[in-house]
């Protein structure tokens, strides 16, 4: 993707957002990179209207569990050895645990 990843990911968002109607989104991105890229060449504008092609043509839906199902312990985000106070406190804010601190 190189350079183009910025038009990558606004064309998955667009496309999965619904914040605006897909084909009107995508319509949108290819006249922005027409305006943004049409004065280097139709070389470069087409590379980037295939970036967003393939982008389109590879977008997967991605279904995620309700609940994690891993069987194995996390390791301590701080080293026992650690100082207290980092033990304590830093290590319950870097372990992301219910302390308040977020």
């Amino acid at each position: 993707m190189g350079t183009r990843i910025n038009t990558i990911m606004q064309t998955c968002f667009f496309a999965i957002s619904g914040v605006l109607p897909r084909e009107e989104a995508i319509e949108q991105i290819k006249k922005a990179i027409y305006k943004t890229y049409g004065k280097r060449g139709e070389a470069v504008v087409q590379k980037n209207y295939a970036a967003v092609d393939a982008a389109l043509a590879h977008l997967e839906k991605v279904t995620l569990p309700t609940e994690a199902t891993a069987d194995f312990d996390l390791i301590p985000a701080i080293s026992s050895k650690a100082p207290e106070f980092v033990r304590d406190v830093l290590g319950q804010i870097a372990a992301d645990t219910e302390t308040g601190c977020r």
